[in-house]
């Protein structure tokens, strides 16, 4: 007997009114959670399948993990934005940060002039 899975990945409450009830050949397992970097690698990979040697996608495979972490939203804000060098791409974090209240203090405050000072 052949079985098919089929994962979806998305926000939740949006997905609640989508899915269909449990069946005879049908089982919803729920995972809630936000993804890991090495899920978001993998999940770059997958949309990259069968493309060859894209290079933005590799550079997405890459580059969203490391700098998304597990920041779906983040994740899906730089998707089209990956091929851009730092100096295009600074507005549009920017402008995400600032959609998130992150103000130079707050970000100090957690300890991201320590992170700098590694780097």
């Amino acid at each position: 007997m052949c079985q098919t899975a089929l994962c979806l990945i998305g926000w939740g409450a949006p997905t609640l009114s989508c899915v269909p009830n449990d069946d005879v050949r049908l089982a919803v397992h729920w995972w809630w959670g936000i993804p890991t970097a090495l899920e978001i690698h993998f999940l770059c990979r997958l949309v990259n399948r069968g493309k060859g040697l894209d290079l933005i996608g590799r550079r997405r495979e890459d580059v969203l993990p490391a700098i998304c972490g597990n920041d779906w939203g983040f994740l899906e804000f730089l998707w089209d934005k990956i091929h851009l060098n730092l100096e295009d791409l600074t507005p549009y974090l920017t402008e995400y940060a600032n959609t998130h209240g992150w103000t130079r203090d707050l970000l100090a405050e957690w300890g991201a002039n320590a992170m700098a000072e590694r780097s």
